[in-house]
């Protein structure tokens, strides 16, 4: 008769060990606390590069809004004087 657990067992065997393997590289080339704030302070400076990008285009593209439109004066008096 064919166990269940030996049949699946079997069947992911390699992929276990893969996995397995990749965890045990990653470990080794993080290498603790330390290497995990590193790599966090490198996601982070992506991660504000990214942003810096971002802000840089909108930037431009309402210098470029200001440039094409009319601003109008709100603070004009309709020139009726007020008692």
């Amino acid at each position: 008769m064919i166990e269940p657990a030996g049949l699946l067992g079997g069947m992911f065997e390699p992929l276990t060990n893969t996995i397995s393997f990749f965890t045990k590289f990653i470990s080794g080339l993080v290498g603790g606390i330390f290497g995990v704030y590193l790599v966090l302070l490198y996601l982070r400076f992506k991660e504000y590069k990214k942003v810096v990008g971002l802000l840089t285009e909108i930037k431009q593209e309402i210098k470029e809004l200001k440039g094409t439109h009319v601003t109008h004066n709100v603070h004009k008096t309709s020139g009726v004087n007020k008692k």
